[in-house]
C-alpha cells in the first residue's frame, strides 16, 4: 500500500525504486505473478480511512481471484505503524 520511501533501513538516493526492486525480486522468487504498489505515504496508513484500504485490497483480491492473504498479525511484530492495520 506503500513504496517504502520513508524508511532509514538501506537508506539510499532513490529508495522508493530499490524497496520497487525489493518487491519485483521478493515475488518473483516466490512465483507471484504480479504486484502491486499504492501512493500512500510511508509510515501513514493511520492517515487513510480503513475501508478505503480495505477496499483496495478487496478489489486486487477480487482481480486475481485470490485464494487468501498473509498478512501481518495484530501483535505488530515489526513495530512498523503501517503493519498494525
Amino acid at each position: 500500500l506503500t513504496r517504502g520511501e520513508a524508511s532509514t533501513l538501506g537508506a539510499s538516493e532513490d529508495l522508493t525504486a530499490v524497496r520497487a526492486l525489493e518487491l519485483a525480486r521478493a515475488a518473483e522468487e516466490l512465483g507471484v505473478a504480479g504486484v502491486e504498489l499504492h501512493e500512500h505515504p510511508d509510515g501513514a496508513l493511520g492517515r487513510v480511512p480503513l475501508d478505503v484500504l480495505a477496499g483496495q485490497v478487496a478489489e486486487a483480491a477480487r482481480a486475481v481471484a485470490a485464494d487468501g492473504l498473509l498478512v501481518f498479525d495484530l501483535s505488530r511484530v515489526t513495530g512498523h505503524p503501517d503493519h498494525a492495520r
